[in-house]
Formats: C-alpha cells, sequence, structure tokens
C-alpha cells in the first residue's frame, strides 16, 4: 500500500473562500489554450473528463493544440495527473519513453483510474512499428509518484499462473483503492490454450501478479466439481475483494437452468454470493434467480446486483425483476417490481431496472422506471432515482415532478451519468423538461443530490464559466466509489467535471463543497458546530447532506470536515494573483454543470 498523500482540499478552499460565496466553489484546473504542464512552449487543446479520488487528485486526457511547440497529429495527446497545486505529464502519445517496452511509443488512451493514493492506473494502445505490432500492442501500466511501470502486455509472454502463454486481448481493467488492479484477460491460442480455457481474471498488487480465475480451469467455489466457462467483469474494492459474474461449463449437476452466479474472491479464497436456478431467493419464495446481472462491491465487502426471477406460479413479468443486497452469504431484498413499496410514491410500482450503485455505507442507488398508470406515474414522471439501506429508503429525485434544485419551477425529463459516495450525495447529470425559462439552450446540468432529496446544482449549460458560456458537459459516473471504477465524485463530495464551451474550447474543472461550513466563512471549525447545536432537530440551517433537516448525520459530516478550509480574510473585493492554468471561480449553488460518459 502506497504512503497516502495529503488532501489538497485545503488548499483549494484557502484560496476558493476569498470571496463571499463560501458554501461551494469551481475550480479550472486546466483550460484551452493553457500552459501544457510538463511540455515547453505546449497549449492544451481538447479536455476529457477524468476520474477523481477520495484525496481530491484527478486524472485526465487531453490533446495538445497542433502546430503548437512542434506538436502533431502523432504526439498530440497525452495524460496528466493534479494534485492540488500541479499536475505531472503521466503518459504521451507518439514520442517513445514508454515504460517497460524498449523503442515503444503510445498512439491511443483507453482507461484511466486512479487511487486514493494517488497511485494511477492506464490501459493504452501503443504504435505499430518496428516489432510492435496488432498481435503486442496492448498493455496496461501503473503509475506511482508518477513513475510508470507496465503491468501486462499482448503477445509478450509473463501471464501470472499460465506458463507459456501471453496476453491475446486486455479488454478492461479495475483499480481498487489500495492499489490492487484487477483485470480480465483473453489468452492467444496455442500450446495448452484453447477455445475452452483461454479467459481468466488476473490481479496485480506493487508486489507482482497472480491468477485470480480462469475458464475450464479453476473450480467454481460453491458448486462441487464445477468450473468457470465465461467470466465478466469484475468489481474491486480497497480490502483486496472483488466480484464478478460467471458462467459455469454444462457437467455433471451444472444443466442450462443454474449455469450461471455470482462469485466473491479474497485472497483467502472465492464463495459463491448466489446462483441461477437453485431457490433461495431472498424475501421471495417459492422461486429462483434467473437472469444475474454484473454485481458491484463496497469497502466492506457487502454486494449488490439485479436479478430477474424464474416465471410461475405468483411471478410473472410484471414482478420478476428485483435489487438484492448481500452481507455475506446472506441477502436481503430491497426492491422489486410490480410489488409496490416505491418509496415516497404510495400506490406505485417499479417497472424497469436502470442503474444500480453501491456506496461504502452500504447505501444503495437504484435508477427506476416506474409502471405508468397507477399513483399518478404517466410517461412524463415514470423515471426516478431511490436509495435504499436497512429499511432508510428515500426518493432522492423522480422526472416530472419539479423541485430541481436551484432551477425554480423546472422539472427534471431524463438522468445520465451517475456517480454515488459514503455520505449518500449522488452526482447525476440530467436534461430538464422544456418550457417557462428552460429551453434546448439551458436545458442540461449536474447536480449535487442528497440521499433523501434535495441537492445544489454545480453547473448548466448556457452559464457563464471561466468567462467562455457551456455548451455542454460530462462528468465520470457510474461508480459507487469504492468499486474500482473511476468516479468523478469523491467521498468528500468534489466533483470532477469537463465543460466545452460555444467557443470551442473547453476545461477541466473541480467543484468542492465544504457541507459543514453552516456559517459560510470559509472553514469548517467549532462555530459550525456550535450552529448545528442551534439546529438540532429544528430548521435545516445547518443541513450537511442535504436531506432538509440538521440531525445527527450532519454532526457526522462536521466530524469529517473539521479542520478543512481557511477563513475568510479578505473582502470579497480582493483580487488574487491567478496563474493561466489554474483559475479560481466562485459560484453560488445556482450556476453551472456537465454531461455523460459511462464506462462499463
Amino acid at each position: 500500500m502506497y504512503a497516502r498523500r495529503a488532501s489538497f482540499v485545503g488548499l483549494i478552499l484557502s484560496l476558493a473562500m476569498v470571496c463571499a460565496q463560501a458554501a461551494g466553489s469551481i475550480t479550472a484546473i486546466a483550460l484551452t489554450g493553457d500552459d501544457a504542464w510538463g511540455i515547453a512552449g505546449a497549449k492544451f487543446g481538447a479536455l476529457q473528463a477524468g476520474p477523481l479520488n477520495n484525496s481530491g487528485e484527478i486524472a485526465f486526457t487531453a490533446q495538445l493544440q497542433e502546430g503548437v511547440a512542434g506538436v502533431g497529429a502523432g504526439d498530440d495527446e497525452g495524460i496528466w495527473q493534479f494534485d492540488g497545486s500541479t499536475a505531472t505529464l503521466l503518459a504521451r502519445e507518439g514520442l517513445g519513453g514508454v515504460p517497460g517496452v524498449e523503442g515503444g511509443s503510445f498512439y491511443a488512451f483507453h482507461d484511466v483510474v486512479i487511487d486514493t493514493t494517488g497511485g494511477v492506473a492506464i490501459r493504452a494502445e501503443l504504435a505499430q512499428e518496428g516489432s510492435i505490432d496488432g498481435g503486442n500492442n496492448q498493455g496496461l501500466w501503473r503509475f506511482t509518484g508518477g513513475v510508470g511501470s507496465l503491468v501486462s502486455r499482448t503477445g509478450v509472454g509473463n501471464v501470472p499462473g499460465v506458463t507459456g502463454a501471453s496476453f491475446g486481448n486486455l479488454p478492461r481493467l479495475r483499480l481498487g483503492d489500495d492499489g490492487l488492479l484487477v483485470y480480465d484477460a483473453t489468452l492467444k491460442l496455442g500450446g495448452g490454450v484453447n477455445t475452452s480455457n483461454d479467459a481468466g481474471l488476473w490481479r496485480h498488487d506493487l508486489v507482482g501478479g497472480t491468477l485470480a480465475a480462469r475458464e475450464s480451469i479453476t473450480a467454481s467455489p460453491g458448486v462441487s466439481g464445477a468450473t468457470f466457462r465465461t467470466i465478466r467483469a469484475p468489481r474491486v474494492n480497497d480490502n483486496r475483494q472483488f466480484v464478478f459474474a460467471a458462467s459455469l461449463n454444462q457437467l455433471g449437476s451444472v444443466t442450462p437452468s443454474n449455469d450461471f452466479g455470482i462469485w466473491k474472491f479474497s485472497d483467502a479464497g472465492g464463495e459463491l454470493i448466489a446462483r441461477k436456478g437453485i431457490g433461495n431467493v431472498p424475501g421471495v419464495s417459492s422461486t429462483n434467480f434467473d437472469e444475474l446481472g454484473d454485481p458491484t462491491i463496497n469497502a466492506a465487502g457487502q454486494v449488490a446486483f439485479t436479478s430477474t426471477l424464474t416465471n410461475g406460479g405468483a411471478i410473472n413479468p410484471s414482478n420478476d425483476v428485483g435489487v438484492w443486497l448481500y452481507s455475506g452469504t446472506s441477502g436481503t431484498l430491497l426492491a422489486r417490481t410490480g410489488s409496490g413499496g416505491v418509496p415516497g410514491l404510495p400506490g406505485a410500482d417499479f417497472e424497469e431496472f436502470q442503474t444500480l450503485l453501491l456506496s461504502d455505507s452500504g447505501e444503495v442507488l437504484v435508477e427506476f422506471r416506474l409502471a405508468a398508470g397507477t399513483a399518478g406515474v404517466t410517461t412524463e414522471n415514470d423515471l426516478g432515482l431511490w436509495t435504499f439501506q436497512s429499511g432508510e429508503n428515500h426518493l432522492v429525485a423522480r422526472t416530472g415532478s419539479g423541485g430541481v434544485p436551484d432551477v425554480s419551477g423546472a422539472s427534471f425529463f431524463d438522468f445520465g451519468d451517475l456517480a454515488f459516495n459514503a455520505q449518500g450525495f449522488t452526482a447525476v447529470e440530467a436534461t430538464l423538461a422544456t418550457g417557462g425559462d428552460v429551453s434546448t439552450e439551458n436545458d442540461e446540468g449536474l447536480w449535487l443530490l442528497g440521499h433523501s432529496g434535495g441537492g445544489r446544482l454545480i453547473a448548466r449549460e448556457g452559464d457563464q464559466l471561466a468567462g467562455r458560456t457551456i455548451a455542454a458537459l460530462s462528468f465520470v459516473g457510474n461508480s459507487g466509489g469504492n468499486d474500482g471504477r473511476p468516479s468523478g465524485l469523491n467521498a468528500l463530495g468534489q466533483v470532477a467535471f469537463q465543460a466545452a464551451f460555444t467557443n470551442g474550447d473547453s476545461g477541466q474543472f473541480l467543484y468542492s463543497w465544504l457541507a459543514a461550513d453552516f456559517d459560510g466563512d470559509g472553514d469548517v471549525d467549532n462555530v459550525d458546530l456550535g450552529r448545528w447545536e442551534l439546529a438540532m432537530g429544528t430548521a435545516a440551517s445547518a443541513d450537511a447532506n442535504l436531506d432538509g433537516d440538521s440531525d445527527g448525520e450532519d454532526f457526522l459530516t462536521w466530524q469529517r470536515q473539521v479542520g478543512l478550509g481557511a477563513p475568510i480574510l479578505a473582502s470579497p473585493a480582493t483580487t488574487l494573483p491567478e496563474p493561466a492554468t489554474f483559475v479560481m471561480l466562485l459560484v453560488g449553488f445556482s450556476a453551472v454543470v456537465p454531461r455523460r460518459s459511462q464506462p462499463d
């Protein structure tokens, strides 16, 4: 495990809180036309949304302006890591210097993930030149302290656990917050590798790599005599645990009716979480799991997933989809189609599952579509976000029903990318229904929502940011915060996002919010604790978790944030020096927003 870096939140907030709006700020990390860190004379061109870790560091991909400082089409893209004050160039196309590959050059970057310690992992493609061809041009690399090392590469042997084999394809990677990298891959055919055993899962830490599971070779825990047939993409937490769905070879007692399941692995071995066709469905008697969806995992090793149920008896197409949460091998049904129990909407039924995310607190965020025709549900208000945790279930947001934070009179029309954290915050890209003051020029935005409603607008199409008009926004979603997938939302409630502007420019931005700064002076201290004590159990004047009241959860947020920020010492008129690559922009809670990118 790496030595943990100090959070840079204090630095950001000490600069950001010089002006009056202490509650939230947007920092411009990099903009089109800024000097590109690490490349003398080069300028940034287009910037992409990047993932954010719990220390507030961002890893992002950007293009360089061609024709400036000798930059051409073959070397105009790179990956940078921003640590709070400066950025380090980790990798660049076309110029050699590829860690572990003598004479190689990067050609394209595909995945970028950052862990809490600041370690960055990338999946990339090499330029096909010299000894590099289509059979050995894919690889995974890790960067620690800005120094890169090769993890795995196609076509060059050195496959952990499979002597003499070479990787044939490296389709994705997952990086746990403790630096454990887990990935699925296929092997090149030949020798002892054939189409029945050419795929598997591998894991790498700073010591080395090991084979975790391989088709037709690895015994399937919990199913006597069985082996895996196909293995799907894993999810990994920061406790060296990972979870995946897989099918089994149909031998012995394994048949098409029971040949699929979900397994969790750790250093101690694997365990079966749930399996198709064998009964034991928590909360629903006399039925079986049928089509199990890809599972997700959190730091505690809890596993959440959605599944259809085998039709028959009381189970039919209107009520055969559910969401389950497992702690160990004990499961709980959280929600099910066609069976009522929709939080915040008595008499309604869930109809269709969309997205599921699991946070480290054990709370599950689910995007569901409702069945139209009951409880006032129509096609204009049938999509929503709900949270589920130990019976404390809440409606977070719903289309067509008003209540859009900081946009008076508006309603959500559709939800895009989502990210979730342990404090119950949801970052969501969303589209608004047009009408009134909402038009196609300002109908998209990015919000930070509380787990039981309430929230803040971060940014919105048509607004001004960095002296430009926002045309489009994006952020990295589809993560619950500790599942190995990249995320634009961290545990502090910060959101990293990209904005594209009407003039063709773009920028990488960081939204920071001191939720427990109850007195609005730019820091979290004992004065804020006093404000919470006065507000406890009454109005929402000390509401850190955006749930509409002041309670014990807000105190827990104060505990997490105490000591962050810096008090406002200058007047709102004070002007600070602004480096071109680090423009500080303050916004209230009715400012600007991003759009969508969905990792698998």
